[in-house]
Order: C-alpha cells, then structure tokens, then sequence
C-alpha cells in the first residue's frame, strides 16, 4: 500500500500490484550520513554506505554492529561500505595533475542543481585538495594508496570500499591506466591480506 501527502500529489492506501519479479529481492544499499538512519538499515538488514570521513564512518559502522547483534544476533552482517575517490599513477605529481582538474568537473556537475538555487552542499568537499585532507580522495602511488586505504579501512571499520575512478573528464585511457595499477598492485595485495584473516 502507498500513502503519500505532498504539496502536489496526495495518494491514500493505494494498492501495489506488482512484487519484484527476482526472489529473493535484490540486495537493498542505504546511504547513511548519520546515526539517526542506522536503527532502520540494521533492522531492516540492508547494506549501507557513506561518504564520510573514516572517523565519521566509524561511529556510524559501530552502532550499526550494535543495532545487528541486538535484532540479528549472530546472523552474516550486511556490507558496512564507504565510498572515495581513488587515482593511481607512477609518481605522486602525475596521479595529482589528473585528479585535480576531474574532480573539479565531477563537483561541479554533482552540486550544479543544489548552485543554481543558492545552496551549496556542505558534506562534498569542494576542490581536491580538501577532498584529499578530509580523506575522500585516496590519491598517488600504488604504494600510498594501499597504505592509506589499509589505515581508512582499520580506523572506520568498514568492509567495503567503493571506489570511484572515473569520473570528471577523464579519458578511458587515463582511468584505465589507473586502474590497472590499482588492480595489479593495491587489489592483489589487499586480497591477499583479507584471506589471509588480515584486516587491512
């Protein structure tokens, strides 16, 4: 059933007819930017993600663990996922020249609506270089980012990350050379590690 009052549209008890065809229902994803969402996600044994910083992350992963073992017990936990940008290339400076002008594009395409009616939203970090510090972006060598990736995953507590690596104007070639970096050097490793029992 379907009840809904808007400024424009009012529905009351309206039926729904059809039921997702796939049984079960696919796997439902929740963004989470605070702790007030975080009883609903756990209770309701959704996958959540946030685009916070770790330490943000962390308080938000803790009491969904404490809402699951209340209303789940020791049922498999959903994903506890974080999302960053993240671009690789051989040295620190050419990882940065290719980030810097792409995230610029992909801020100013995501915040374009909220700009045009006077409203700037606060929780996307504004250029690259406060992406970076805040820890949005995880950006440079092979070697960099599987060590800031490992301290991002320990702090917060997540276990997933989804990575965002291409975006703005950046080529196939680019996000493809990136990429790969990313697959032969950081995701082996990081693999490796988890089947190992490790956390990274």
């Amino acid at each position: 059933m379907l009840d809904h009052r808007g400024p424009r549209y009012t529905y009351r008890k309206v039926p729904m007819v059809l039921r997702p065809f796939q049984r079960p229902h696919p796997p439902l994803w929740y963004g989470l930017g605070h702790l007030e969402g975080v009883e609903w996600a756990a209770t309701n044994k959704v996958h959540v993600i946030t685009n916070q910083t770790c330490e943000g992350s962390k308080p938000l992963f803790e009491r969904y663990r404490e809402v699951w073992q209340r209303k789940h017990g020791e049922a498999p936990l959903p994903k506890l996922g974080m999302s960053r940008h993240v671009v690789l290339a051989p040295t620190e400076a050419q990882a940065e020249a290719l980030v810097r002008p792409n995230y610029a594009v992909w801020y100013a395409n995501l915040t374009k609506l909220w700009r045009d009616f006077g409203s700037i939203p606060i929780r996307f970090a504004r250029d690259f270089d406060e992406a970076r510090q805040r820890g949005l972006a995880i950006v440079g060598t092979p070697a960099r980012v599987r060590e800031e990736i490992e301290r991002q995953v320990a702090a917060s507590g997540c276990t997933y990350l989804a990575c965002r690596m291409m975006f703005g104007n950046m080529s196939e070639a680019e996000a493809s050379s990136s990429i790969d970096l990313f697959t032969a050097e950081v995701m082996k490793h990081l693999t490796a590690l988890a089947e190992a029992g490790g956390k990274p």
